[in-house]
């Protein structure tokens, strides 16, 4: 009978702690609701305020002689059009590959960074020729670009599912890597500039670099030890968003020095400033 009593009393403690357990995870996942509301009731004001800007922005300009806004949304298409020429433009690369190394949580930070990297291309006055390759189109990637990106289906952008070796020659392949010894020198229209789909909490060291070894491409990473200075504080490591890899690249092409659009884009906290003069070639 004792037995029995104290059996039962086991079972009903371990039930206890299965609730306090259950109430403990319930807590836990409404205080994670109540973060991610707040983020996205951030990101929205945010949103508004930016498209705010935007509004503003194109009130002035059409009072200083600015096109309309669809006049000027229609050059913009055509200039992308135009890059796509076979020889018009630099052909830029962003290889989607590894898409399956990162989580559900980077794969949307992947998504952002290409919207950025065509939004960035859309605005220039002389855009790339962009391509964005391993992307498959019933792959888990491609959806959840159309569904965070909207319009991202019409993108002028070359999308192929196919890989770079396929597509491209490798004589012209220079993949940008941080771990590479090579440096890039100069954007030419006859290469192609392959940046690796990867985002910044993922990176895994050599990745991109350890691919081109099998592959039999070239791999060079960006000047940025040979146009910047170490300031104090920092990582010091040369890890970048693909777009701000992207704008770099555009920037240059676009009769930038590398100096001048290193500075531009290479965030602060990686240690690394711009050099007193941006006159550099």
């Amino acid at each position: 009978m004792q037995t029995v009593v104290m059996e039962a009393g086991q079972e009903e403690g371990a039930d206890q702690e299965g609730e306090q357990e259950e109430v403990a995870m319930s807590k836990n996942q409404l205080r994670k609701l109540v973060r991610y509301e707040r983020t996205v009731a951030k990101k929205k004001e945010q949103r508004k305020d930016e498209q705010k800007r935007q509004r503003e922005r194109h009130k002035v300009q059409r009072q200083e002689g600015a096109p309309p806004k669809d006049q000027l949304r229609r050059e913009q298409l055509e200039r992308l059009e135009a890059a796509t020429v076979p020889g018009a433009a630099a052909r830029v690369v962003v290889d989607l590959q590894f898409n399956h190394l990162m989580t559900t949580k980077e794969l949307r930070h992947l998504a952002n960074q290409l919207k950025r990297v065509y939004s960035s291309n859309k605005a220039s006055l002389t855009p790339l020729h962009l391509h964005f390759v391993n992307l498959e189109r019933d792959g888990g990637l491609y959806q959840l670009c159309c569904d965070q990106n909207e319009g991202f289906e019409k993108y002028i952008v070359t999308m192929e599912e196919q890989g770079l070796v396929e597509l491209f020659p490798t004589s012209e392949v220079i993949y940008l890597s941080p771990d590479a010894e090579e440096v890039v020198e100069s954007v030419e229209a006859s290469k192609v500039y392959v940046i690796g789909g990867l985002v910044d909490d993922s990176v895994r060291k050599d990745t991109s670099r350890a691919f081109t070894r099998g592959a039999g491409l070239r791999c060079a990473k960006l000047p940025i030890a040979e146009h910047m200075v170490r300031a104090e504080g920092g990582s010091y490591k040369q890890v970048l968003t693909v777009n701000q890899v992207f704008d770099i690249l555009l920037g240059r092409a676009s009769g930038q020095s590398w100096a001048a659009a290193l500075a531009q884009h290479v965030p602060l906290k990686t240690g690394f400033a711009a050099k007193e003069s941006l006159s550099s070639p």
